[in-house]
């Protein structure tokens, strides 16, 4: 039997770069996907801009020299 197929019309040549192309199609919308940002509009409160920042608070570190607490009474002695 004779094959009755045209060569130019195969496309089991081309398959591998179909398969790569659809690949790499797939992966880019999926990283596209993942890195899209939805951007929320903050609400003001009483006109107070919430988007603003603050200066960080400075913690002052301070060390408090506390006197040791005073040393025990000794027992009392017991009478003869």
């Amino acid at each position: 039997m004779e094959i009755k197929k045209d060569p130019k019309v195969n496309l089991e040549t081309r398959k591998k770069i179909y398969w790569i192309t659809g690949l790499t199609a797939i992966l880019a919308i999926l990283f596209i996907s993942f890195e899209w940002t939805n951007v929320t509009h903050q609400k003001k409160f009483l006109g107070f801009n919430t988007t603003e920042i603050l200066p960080d608070e400075v913690m002052i570190a301070t060390v408090q020299n506390t006197p040791p607490p005073p040393p025990p009474p000794p027992p009392p002695q017991a009478a003869n």
